[in-house]
């Protein structure tokens, strides 16, 4: 009874040893070969990232058509994925193209920044219809803050910041908020700030810097205060608005009692 089973035994080892004597070369095989795909790949990433930043079209197409997982590979000098690089170093052909073959126009990076921010980061409008055109999200809420307390706020919020950064800038930041409103987003949409029971509104941020076109545009488009019967002065520790401020807040019923 034992001889049967003893030649069993060994009839196994031996049939095992011969499978990982065949299997072990095979193994090791492809161990390289994958090895030498991911050192391909980075190889590719780099020549996308030099392509994007020299404005290299046709190395761009040519290397995105070869390895379309490129638009989802983060360049690790700059933590953006190559969509979010190309809006912000760019021309809009290479931007469309890439928004093209990116296979979620509304994916994060890990510093929790979509392309759309980007855009608005970046005030490019353009870039913000070519990203709406291939399936951007207008009510995603990213993490990343333009400037320091809004991370989370919707991107109409972050728009309307962007005049207190370029107040000069008024004709673009409002073409990014018609942009916006364009693909559906909501003009009242509100960020809370820590500390503060109700929520900021596109119209708080341009009436806090007294911007005259902005809180117009706003106005026109019905837009509201969402600090409701706050004290807004107090909170942007503004003594009174301007004459011509006033002026135009009087024109507008509902909010006769900032005036």
């Amino acid at each position: 009874m034992i001889k049967p089973f003893v030649l069993l035994l060994h009839y196994h080892i031996v049939q095992t040893s011969i499978l990982i004597n065949f299997l072990l070369p095979l193994i090791i095989i492809i161990f390289q070969f994958s090895k030498t795909l991911h050192v391909n790949v980075n190889k590719m990433s780099n020549q996308l990232f030099q392509a994007i930043f020299s404005q290299h079209l046709l190395e761009v197409v040519t290397l995105v058509t070869q390895e379309p997982k490129l638009t989802s590979i983060e360049f690790h000098q700059v933590k953006l994925y190559p969509l979010n690089f190309a809006i912000q170093h760019s021309s809009t052909n290479i931007v469309e193209f890439l928004a093209k073959y990116t296979y979620d126009v509304n994916q994060v990076t890990s510093v929790g920044e979509t392309a759309m921010d980007k855009a608005i980061m970046c005030m490019r409008p353009e870039c913000m219809k070519i990203l709406f055109n291939h399936g951007a999200n207008p009510f995603l809420c990213s993490k990343y803050a333009i400037q320091m307390l809004f991370g989370g706020a919707p991107y109409i919020i972050k728009a309307a910041m962007q005049i207190s950064l370029y107040p000069d800038q008024d004709a673009i930041v409002i073409e990014m908020i018609q942009v916006l409103l364009n693909a559906g987003s909501i003009i009242n949409s509100g960020h809370r700030l820590p500390n503060q029971i109700q929520a900021l509104s596109a119209l708080d941020i341009a009436m806090s810097t007294q911007h005259f076109t902005l809180t117009k545009f706003l106005l026109d488009n019905g837009a509201e205060t969402g600090l409701g019967s706050v004290n807004l002065k107090k909170m942007i520790g503004i003594t009174d608005f301007s004459d011509e401020f006033n002026q135009l807040l009087r024109s507008y019923p509902k909010l006769k009692f900032l005036v």
